[in-house]
This record gives C-alpha cells, sequence and structure tokens, in this order.
C-alpha cells in the first residue's frame, strides 16, 4: 500500500470516529432535552399536590373579616362579617373546621357599604333576619338551591341590588325582605313559596315586574305598595289581598280579580290613579271593604277606579 492510499484510509477512519461521536452527542442531547419536560411536569405535579393537601390541612377559609360561630348543638356554624371585611367581593366556603356552614347569621353583613358581590354556598339553608340590611353596594346575589327561609329585612335597603335570583327551595319570605331596593327591576317568586310577609317589595321604586307563585292564597298588606309595577297576574288560588297590597303603583294600567279572591281590604288599590280593574265576580263580594261615612272611608277601591264585572279570562 502507497503513503497516497493509507493516508486516505486513515482519513476515513478519522471521519468515522468523528461522525459516531458526533451521533452519540447528539442523542445524548436529545435525551437531556426529553427529560426536561418530564422532570418539569413531575415538579408541577408535586406542587399541586402539596398544594392541595394544604388546602385540605387548613380548610377553606373564605373571604378574610369572616367569623364563624357554632349552632345547632355544634353540628353547624353560621357566619357573619367583622369590621375587618373590607373585600368587594365576598365569598362564603361551605365548610368551617369540617362542619357545614349553613345560615347566614342575623345582622351578619348589615351596613356593609364595600361588598358588591358575595358568593352564597350549597350548604346554606337560612338567611336570618336583617342579613344584609342596608348593604348599599350588593348589586346581585344568587340565593342557593337548599335556601328554605329569607328572613325579615334580609336585604331591605340595598339600593344598588339590581338582579336577585330566587330558588324554588324556598317556602318562606320574611316581612319586608327586599324592601326599598330601589334598583330592582323585576322578580321571579317560585312556586315553593307558600308565606309571603307584609311590605316584601314596598318602595321598590323600580320593579316593574313581579310573577307571584301559583298557590299562593294571600296578597299580604303592603306587598307592593310603591311600587313602579306595570303589569302583574293574580293567581287564581288568592282568596284575601291585604291592606295598601298596591297602594301608590301609579304606572299600574289593569289588573284581573279572580273569582277566588273573597276579601280585599282597606287602601289595596288607593292611588293608583292609571289603574282599570276587571272582576270575576258579576258584582263587588261582601268582603271587599265598603265603608263610607263623613267622617271616614273604608274601601277597597277608595279612588274609584273603574271596574268591568263577570268579567272571564
Amino acid at each position: 500500500m502507497g503513503n497516497y492510499e493509507a493516508s486516505m484510509l486513515f482519513t476515513a477512519y478519522i471521519d468515522k470516529k468523528d461522525i459516531r461521536r458526533r451521533q452519540m452527542n447528539l442523542h445524548q442531547k436529545n435525551l437531556i432535552d426529553w427529560r426536561k419536560p418530564m422532570k418539569r411536569r413531575r415538579i408541577s405535579i408535586v406542587c399541586i399536590i402539596l398544594v392541595t393537601l394544604l388546602l385540605v390541612a387548613c380548610g377553606d377559609k373564605g373571604t378574610s373579616g369572616l367569623v364563624f360561630s357554632s349552632i345547632e348543638n355544634g353540628t353547624a356554624f353560621e357566619v357573619s362579617g367583622s369590621r375587618d371585611l373590607t373585600s368587594a367581593n365576598v365569598r362564603i366556603p361551605a365548610t368551617h373546621e369540617k362542619r357545614p356552614v349553613t345560615t347566614i347569621a342575623n345582622n351578619a353583613f348589615a351596613g356593609n357599604t364595600t361588598m358588591r358581590t358575595i358568593s352564597l354556598p350549597s350548604s346554606i339553608t337560612v338567611i336570618e333576619n336583617e342579613a344584609f340590611r342596608g348593604c348599599t353596594a350588593l348589586t346581585s346575589v344568587t340565593i342557593p338551591n337548599g335556601v328554605t327561609e329569607i328572613g325579615r329585612s334580609a336585604f331591605s335597603g340595598c339600593t344598588a341590588l339590581a338582579s336577585v335570583t330566587i330558588p324554588n327551595s324556598v317556602t318562606s319570605i320574611g316581612s319586608m325582605a327586599f324592601r326599598g331596593c330601589t334598583s330592582l327591576t323585576s322578580v321571579v317568586i317560585p312556586n315553593s313559596v307558600t308565606d309571603l310577609g307584609r311590605s316584601v317589595f314596598q318602595d321598590c321604586t323600580n320593579l316593574r315586574e313581579v310573577t307571584l307563585p301559583t298557590g299562593l292564597t294571600l296578597i299580604p298588606e303592603s306587598l307592593f305598595a310603591g311600587t313602579g309595577l306595570t303589569n302583574i297576574r293574580i293567581p287564581n288560588t288568592v282568596e284575601s289581598i291585604g291592606h295598601d297590597a298596591f297602594n301608590g303603583c301609579a304606572a299600574l294600567t289593569s289588573i284581573h280579580i279572580p273569582i277566588s279572591v273573597t276579601e280585599i281590604f282597606n287602601g289595596a288599590f288607593e292611588g293608583c290613579s292609571n289603574l282599570s280593574i276587571s272582576a270575576e265576580a258579576e258584582s263587588k263580594p261582601a268582603g271587599w271593604a265598603e265603608s263610607r261615612h263623613a267622617w271616614l272611608t273604608i274601601s277597597w277601591n277608595p279612588d274609584g277606579r273603574p271596574v268591568q264585572w263577570g268579567r272571564r279570562m
């Protein structure tokens, strides 16, 4: 073999070694690059597990500034807000110390002027009296399915409250529950509600539409007094309409009174200056208040609004 041939063989050998070295380096680099995301994924999974374990250990405490009080012989909690509760968005946890939070306490958040929204858990069953009274920044509330009772004046004076969702688990709405909620425009009261207190929507000046529950037997005293109602359907289960029930509803233009109504008390339609009334009864029933004297007038229709008798729907 000549020098030239030997030189060529040596060069080929060197080139082959260099190629193998480069292939090995590339393989090792690919292996490292493949392991990097796996390592990152493992770290992420470990972090998620640690955070979850920490939350389970500590419990969901909800928004800072909440106060929990033991009720029902220590089996549950009611919640309220302290002076330290300044958040605009309040979230109440479903449990506290591994026990359910079931009740919004009396006067729980009354007078809070910073809270704009509140998230209520499905564990809540009762909203007590005056729970949110005077929360003037509160704009909307969804009452969770499971709540059976909304207490007296629970949301009264919530002047920014523009919408409220009442679930079909609610059976009772206390007196003045939404009184003075001047931004409220419409409400659907579910058929589950059998007990409505007096003045529930009184002075809700922008309330235009209300759906009453089928099965309701009483429209209580001052229920819609001073509202902006434009129309309403009285269910044919209603038997009695209370004092001043629609007093001052100047925007109400028509109403139909079913044959089931045997009692209407004094001033029920007073101040309804644009109202036309139709009634299924052929003439005024004896239980519809009417007594006029020089010194006293008692009347279900004191302004003498026109009535069409014997009108079937």
